[in-house]
């Protein structure tokens, strides 16, 4: 696909996690850029100042007039108005895996792959190689805390690091220089349609990988094997593995946590042992910089230019981000939303402060993700004290059978994970919190408004200290 510098592109739903990065690359590129979105926000400021146009969709027909090429992702439906318009004008439409994909043919390109985990670890390699000056290009999913932000176009730099969304299959059209998988786990079960057929897309994203491929093979990549994943480890002899279990390459070692950090080592290929310092949360954290470390060797740092800016990380916005806190309670926010993530970050929170009272306030994502992965999700919570359940944040579909009330998945995790556990109430949780003798942990999980919510929550909790 070719792009000249003077194309003018458009994007659909420019506010989204997806496409506002891309669009901040475009634009330092060198594209003219616009884009249109359901509502303006905070979000779209820094956009907005490096010279972007961005109206709201109602007002949106004008700025498409003057596009040569308009973007839009997965989550835009084939009737979208602006949609069908920029049909009728003839414009040339691209999905935005499309320009990512261009935006890799520029650069020696890093993917980072996985059903949880991408974001954090697509930062770390970020940071590791902007620390040590090599002026990395990024396109991520999440800031980077710090003022990193979630994308650059640095032409003085010769690698680009970007995520590889999984949730419709794109990540099937990228052939890195580098490629990494952190995680698979039975999601999208819509779109694979079973577990064998996730397993295959992984895999066949990492024999794509044109150097070479990291894989952490542990959960339903190790378990699901089909007949690709021997060919894979047969014909690629230069993959490499890492996590926690016997037998694989490179592992996690023993961990210890304190003071919103922790600490370890890592037991390398060849027998070498390297002590890690991270001010993360969780032993995913350090699986994350395991798999970004093992890259970042094949990007040419060394192991120890790698962990000393690891022990800087400044982390990612809402990947367990502890957003408040007072002497009696803290609050910390996280975007996840499957099973895995969640009982990630559930475990992580339950570790850093062990004697402290942990209140989940969990807002579901879409009810097909509730029907294929139901009980996953009702035993997530298990190291928690109290599970409070907001509704369900739909992204556009509907619940046809009715049963998806908060009430209603409320009392399946109390079931399934022992918990004390029901439908979302800040007066409950207020009280809660307030009438306890006890430090509280206040953790929010969803990919939805939950962030906001809590922030409300926690304004109304200082206002009553």
């Amino acid at each position: 696909m070719h792009l000249g510098k003077g194309a003018r592109l458009h994007f659909l739903g420019i506010g989204g996690s997806g496409m506002l990065p891309l669009a901040q690359a475009a634009l330092e590129f060198g594209f003219a850029v616009s884009g249109t979105d359901l509502s303006l926000g905070p979000r779209l400021d820094d956009l907005r100042a490096s010279g972007a146009q961005v109206v709201e969709e109602a007002f949106g027909a004008d700025l498409l007039c003057t596009a040569t090429h308009v973007i839009c992702s997965s989550a835009i439906a084939r009737s979208h108005v602006l949609l069908q318009l920029a049909l009728q004008q003839g414009k040339a439409l691209l999905h935005r895996s499309d320009l990512l994909n261009f935006f890799c043919q520029q650069k020696k390109t890093i993917a980072v792959a996985g059903t949880h985990g991408k974001s954090s670890t697509a930062a770390m390699v970020t940071y590791a190689l902007h620390q040590t000056g090599r002026f990395p290009s990024y396109i991520l999913g999440a800031p980077l805390q710090g003022g990193l932000g979630a994308a650059a176009w640095d032409t003085r730099g010769e690698w680009l690091v970007i995520e590889a969304d999984e949730s419709d299959r794109t990540h099937e059209k990228y052939h890195p220089e580098l490629a990494l998988v952190t995680s698979v786990d039975f999601d999208h079960l819509d779109c694979y349609g079973s577990g064998q057929e996730i397993v295959r897309s992984f895999v066949q994203f990492l024999s794509q990988a044109t150097r070479s491929a990291v894989v952490h093979p542990q959960g339903e990549l190790g378990q699901c094997v089909p007949q690709e994943w021997k060919m894979l480890t047969r014909h690629k002899p230069s993959l490499k593995t890492y996590g926690t279990a016997e037998g694989l390459m490179n592992r996690v070692g023993s961990l210890s946590f304190q003071n919103g950090g922790g600490s370890g080592t890592y037991q390398l290929e060849g027998g070498a042992t390297q002590n890690v310092e991270l001010p993360q949360l969780g032993q995913h954290s350090f699986l994350n910089a395991l798999g970004a470390g093992l890259v970042c060797q094949e990007a040419g740092l060394s192991w120890s230019q790698y962990l000393q800016c690891m022990r800087t990380f400044p982390g990612v916005y809402r990947r367990l981000q502890v957003a408040a806190y007072q002497q009696t309670w803290v609050w910390v926010d996280d975007y996840a939303h499957n099973p895995g993530k969640i009982q990630a970050a559930v475990q992580a929170v339950r570790q850093a402060w062990p004697s402290s009272r942990l209140s989940v306030i969990f807002e579901p994502h879409r009810y097909s993700r509730l029907q294929t992965m139901a009980e996953a999700f009702f035993q997530a919570f298990r190291p928690a004290n109290d599970v409070y359940v907001t509704e369900v944040y739909a992204a556009g579909e509907q619940d046809e059978e009715g049963v998806w009330t908060a009430a209603a998945i409320a009392s399946q995790i109390g079931q399934y994970s022992g918990v004390s556990s029901q439908a979302f109430s800040a007066a409950v949780v207020i009280d809660q919190v307030r009438a306890v003798d006890q430090h509280c942990v206040l953790l929010t999980l969803g990919a939805g408004g939950v962030r906001e919510l809590g922030a409300r929550l926690i304004e109304q909790l200082s206002c009553q200290e």
